[in-house]
């Protein structure tokens, strides 16, 4: 009776032990999925990904980069919204400008799911759009009351 008590008590433990470890990974998922680190793609194909400083943008599921570069300053990307300003490190497809600064916005970021829009003016022939010479220029410049951002895209969690 003894030993068929104490089995009864080692398989209670053992799955009380395994609802806690379950329960940690869903709540570590939540909290990866309410992150902008890591990989995201449009109904497009187009994306960006975030890994620890590095950022890259894509034109396509391909990953050809659009751009890439590193993140100079200090976003909490759990926040809801915020701002990314990325030192370009590789010109890509959209040909910015090697070290120099550009910024990148995202808004409601929930659960797999954000808004990000790369800094444009819609004048595709003004150079202000390929990067500025400082972080505190494109900060300064690459703001929705000087005319960028006019466009957010959809993007989910890969």
């Amino acid at each position: 009776m003894f030993k068929r008590i104490s089995l009864i008590i080692l398989s209670v433990s053992l799955l009380a032990g395994s609802l806690a470890l379950t329960g940690c990974a869903a709540a570590s998922s939540g909290n990866e999925l309410s992150s902008l680190n890591g990989y995201w793609k449009s109904g497009y194909g187009d994306g960006f990904e975030i890994s620890g400083t590095s950022y890259a943008q894509y034109d396509d599921t391909e990953k050809h980069v659009s751009f890439a570069g590193t993140i100079v300053n200090a976003p909490d990307l759990t926040a809801d919204s915020g701002f990314l300003t990325v030192k370009i490190t590789n010109s890509g497809t959209w040909l910015k400008t090697a070290n120099y600064y550009y910024v990148i916005q995202w808004k409601n970021l929930s659960l797999g799911k954000v808004s990000a829009s790369a800094a444009n003016n819609g004048d595709y022939l003004d150079v202000k759009n390929n990067g500025m010479a400082s972080q505190a220029l494109a900060e300064a410049e690459y703001t929705i009351s000087n005319g960028y951002f006019g466009y957010f895209g959809d993007y989910l969690k890969q």
